[in-house]
């Protein structure tokens, strides 16, 4: 609901929103780099990317609503869309709460509040499963460098 002076999010602080949107960003770009790397046409990566990317959304949109346990909500955060699901439940839990997301509240977990994960832990997340997808992706085109490469040793 909006406020008085028409924000959405009212309490939280522009620059937590927009790191925390940054990191998205940078996760399912990572992830999107990944999957390409398997396919030789564009066509298939984006087609079994889009099907990844659906799924997973769809299975973490499950499992958030059965109380998973925090580790779990922490791997899932390392994917994007559970990235994504664990942060919106942070910012709208701060936000209902009436502090919203500000660097001084950045790791409050409450699970009698309703939130899974702090926000600053699915940030932690969100950069280490960037790191394993790049990592990934130097790997993989490394060892599969495609039709004009040559596969290196690793």
């Amino acid at each position: 609901m909006l406020s008085q002076n028409g924000t959405v999010l009212e309490k939280s602080s522009f620059v937590v929103i927009w790191i925390t949107i940054w990191f998205f960003y940078l996760s399912g770009t990572s992830m999107a780099l990944t999957i390409a790397n398997f396919f030789p046409r564009p066509k298939y990566s984006v087609f079994v990317g889009i099907l990844i990317w659906l799924s997973s959304f769809g299975f973490f949109s499950y499992i958030m609503n059965k109380s998973p346990e925090l580790e779990t909500v922490f791997f899932m955060s390392m994917i994007p869309s559970g990235y994504l699901l664990s942060s919106i439940n942070a910012v709208t839990h701060l936000e209902f709460l009436g502090t919203g997301a500000t660097f001084s509240n950045l790791f409050y977990y409450s699970e009698r509040d309703g939130i899974t994960l702090s926000l600053g832990c699915a940030w932690i997340a969100a950069l280490f499963g960037w790191l394993v997808f790049n990592a990934l992706v130097l790997y993989l085109d490394a060892v599969m460098p495609g039709p004009y490469g040559l596969s290196k040793p690793w």
